[in-house]
């Protein structure tokens, strides 16, 4: 069995921490907004190629498939990449850091932008798995 925490011990430990936080560079806060735009344009760079895939394929069925019924599913999807697409491009692209801030509005910036890119993951993964699984809840 463990022994008894001496919490009086864990108190003076607690309090004889010291309080400053670590120093973050403002350098350190652009190259991360930095990397983020990079990673969200070529996030969306890919997106936007198998957008264009999916357009000319479907568009061959919608074009060439004797039956209606390809024909009618070949139009929702293309509608839906569509969709998609522009959801990406209002919601999904990132803005470039000016470079004359300081650091709490370099902070606020790279903030709301990771806040947009979280919302929008979550909508979409929201929005495809209710629209893929029958029994869920949302």
């Amino acid at each position: 069995m463990a022994e008894p925490i001496d919490e009086g011990a864990l108190q003076a430990l607690w309090q004889s921490q010291s309080r400053g936080e670590p120093a973050i560079a403002v350098e350190d806060v652009r190259a991360w907004a930095r990397r983020l735009e990079q990673r969200v344009a070529r996030r969306n760079r890919r997106e936007y190629i198998a957008a264009v895939v999916v357009l000319v394929g479907c568009g061959w069925i919608l074009w060439r498939a004797p039956v209606a019924s390809a024909r009618i599913g070949s139009g929702f999807i293309i509608a839906a990449t569509l969709y998609i697409c522009y959801r990406l491009h209002v919601h999904g692209s990132a803005a470039s850091l000016r470079t004359d801030v300081g650091m709490t509005s370099s902070l606020d910036f790279l903030r709301t932008q990771l806040e947009r890119q979280r919302d929008l993951l979550q909508a979409c993964g929201a929005g495809l798995c209710c629209r893929s699984c029958p029994d869920s809840s949302c």
